[in-house]
Order: C-alpha cells, then sequence, then structure tokens
C-alpha cells in the first residue's frame, strides 16, 4: 500500500515537472525588455531580439516627463544593424 502510493506521488510529481518545463520552454517572442527608471519614472526601454543564441539592439524608446511626473515626449528608434546606431 504504502509503495503504491509513493509511486503514484513520484509519477504525479514527474508529470508536474514535464508540463511546467514545456510551458516555459514555449516563448516564441525573441524579445527581452530593460527598462530604465529615474525617481520612479520609466525614461527608456530598450528592446532586444534573441538571434542565434545572442541579443541583438531591436527597438529602443525614450520618454520625457513634465514637472508633474506627466509624459510629455515619446520617441521610438529603431536600431540600423548596417550603421550600428539608433536611427528614428
Amino acid at each position: 500500500m504504502k509503495a503504491k502510493v509513493s509511486l503514484k506521488t513520484l509519477f504525479l510529481s514527474a508529470f508536474i515537472s514535464v508540463c511546467g518545463l514545456s510551458a516555459s520552454a514555449d516563448n516564441k517572442s525573441n524579445l527581452v525588455y530593460n527598462s530604465e527608471e529615474v525617481n520612479g519614472v520609466k525614461v527608456s526601454e530598450t528592446i532586444y531580439k534573441m538571434e542565434s543564441g545572442a541579443l541583438a539592439n531591436y527597438m529602443k524608446y525614450n520618454y520625457k516627463y513634465d514637472g508633474q511626473n506627466r509624459m510629455t515626449e515619446s520617441q521610438a528608434l529603431k536600431w540600423d544593424s548596417i550603421k550600428e546606431e539608433w536611427a528614428n
């Protein structure tokens, strides 16, 4: 009786582990986000794209705020791989 309970518990634990690993490995977006904050407000966000095991620059957003922490300006930049710089 004790062996049956242990075997069932072991089987259930293995099944849950396999399901968890399958769910976490299903990231198809290949995008990684990095936000920068100053005094509690987001001033920029850089998005990297996973390409053949390495991160490459993809997009960058810059934000400006007024004195009451309201966003006044938003700038979107895309990485130009030929010039190797951010471009509008």
